[in-house]
């Protein structure tokens, strides 16, 4: 399982075998501000795209946020940073 970040858009994953995914964005403070990604997914190659937006659809500010995926029992989580 990997996760990769092409842009401040869009997220890529490769997965072996078909699994649950949540794939969320959080603040520096540790609170969620949007899920992208809650569902099972199938085997293969997967792209979730991003339009910058809280879960209120609220532009989100400058800053650094985490995303974290959770699968299988396994978590992966990146930096992504929004720049002014």
């Amino acid at each position: 399982m990997a996760l990769r970040f092409a842009s401040r858009t869009s997220s890529s994953n490769t997965r072996r075998k078909s699994a649950p995914v949540r794939l969320a964005l959080y603040d520096v403070r540790g609170r969620c501000v949007r899920i992208l990604l809650n569902e099972e997914t199938a085997a293969g190659s997967h792209m979730v795209r991003w339009d910058g937006r809280d879960q209120a659809g609220r532009r989100l500010g400058a800053g650094v946020y985490q995303v974290r995926m959770d699968s299988e029992g396994r978590r992966r989580t990146g930096r992504l940073v929004i720049l002014p």
